[in-house]
């Protein structure tokens, strides 16, 4: 009886929080701290219902898993797993003729689009190769 009681929790967990914070995960990109506090409030108070962890372990800070989801689209995109319109704005700094290019470059770095805005930040044709080319050339 208690285990299905767990079970119906965690279930409900990850359709109601989790599936949402995925689901719109690049929206919350280049918002303000205090929208990723909220955020991070609701995230901890998943895992303390589903795990019974206490108020002072460590959960994993939203901001860690958004710059995961994002890479991992970035990823796919590469992979040529995502969507089109989505790949279209991973293309690796080599394919681009009218860039001067360093032998000494990192051939895995993307190429950065000029944003005309502040809020082209946010936008995933400049945070995903941002977030992209800030991961070690090692990984």
């Amino acid at each position: 009886m208690y285990q299905t009681v767990i079970d119906a929790t965690k279930t409900l967990v990850h359709a109601f929080i989790n599936s949402r914070l995925d689901y719109c995960n690049q929206l919350f990109v280049g918002v303000s701290g205090q929208l990723l506090h909220k955020l991070q409030y609701l995230q901890n108070a998943a895992a303390h219902l589903v795990m019974g962890t206490t108020k002072f372990d460590h959960i994993t800070p939203v901001r860690q898993r958004l710059k995961f989801k994002t890479a991992f689209l970035v990823f796919k995109c590469l992979r040529s797993l995502a969507p089109v319109y989505l790949v279209d704005y991973c293309k690796p700094k080599s394919v681009n003729t009218g860039r001067f290019h360093l032998s000494a470059a990192n051939p895995c770095q993307l190429s950065i689009p000029q944003k005309s805005t502040s809020y082209g930040d946010s936008s995933f044709t400049v945070c995903g190769p941002s977030t992209w080319n800030s991961l070690p050339a090692a990984l």
